[in-house]
C-alpha cells in the first residue's frame, strides 16, 4: 500500500479503544480513516478479518470496543501477523491485564517508543533506548521520565 495510506501507529496506540473495523485495518497495516481507498484485494482481506473479529466478539472472546492491548493479544491468539509498526506497541502491551490501563505518562512513553522505533526494533539496552526516549520528551517540552519510569512502563504489561 502507498506510504500515504500507512497508519499512524503512535496516534492509534494512544486511543483508549479500537472498534472491530479500526483494529482490523490496523492489523493489516491500513489507515482506518482511509479504508474507502483500498483496492479490491485489500478490501477482501480487510472484510475477512472484520468478520473474524466480529464473530470472536459475538462468541465473547474479545470485548467491544476493546483496548489496543486487547486487540494485540487477540491477534496473537488467532495467529494474525503483526505489522512491524505495531510490534513496538505490542511489545509493551504483551501479556497485558485488560483491567489495567497505563497512566498518562506511560501512554506518552508508549507513544515515544512507537514514534522512535516505528519498525518495532526497540533496543533492549537501556543505554541505547532511554536517552532517546528522554530526548523525545524534551523535544515536546514535556518533563522527561526517569530511567526507572521508562523501565517500569516498558515492563508495565509484562509479568
Amino acid at each position: 500500500m502507498d506510504e500515504v495510506y500507512q497508519p499512524d501507529f503512535a496516534y492509534w496506540a494512544k486511543l483508549p479503544e479500537w472498534t472491530v473495523e479500526e483494529a482490523s485495518a490496523l492489523l493489516l497495516e491500513f489507515e482506518p480513516r482511509l479504508i474507502r481507498f483500498l483496492d479490491w484485494r485489500e478490501e477482501e482481506e480487510y472484510l475477512a478479518l472484520c468478520e473474524l473479529a466480529q464473530r470472536c466478539f459475538n462468541a465473547g472472546q474479545i470485548g467491544y470496543p476493546a483496548t489496543p492491548a486487547e486487540w494485540i493479544a487477540w491477534a496473537r491468539r488467532v495467529g494474525q501477523p503483526m505489522p512491524r509498526g505495531l510490534e513496538a506497541v505490542g511489545e509493551v502491551f504483551e501479556g497485558c491485564d485488560a483491567d489495567r490501563d497505563p497512566t498518562p505518562q506511560q501512554r506518552e512513553i508508549l507513544r515515544a517508543v512507537s514514534e522512535l522505533w516505528p519498525d518495532g526494533n526497540l533496543p533492549s539496552r537501556t543505554g541505547d533506548r532511554d536517552p532517546k526516549i528522554k530526548s523525545w520528551f524534551k523535544s515536546r517540552q514535556l518533563t522527561a521520565p526517569g530511567a526507572s519510569s521508562i523501565r517500569a512502563t516498558l515492563g508495565f504489561f509484562r509479568r
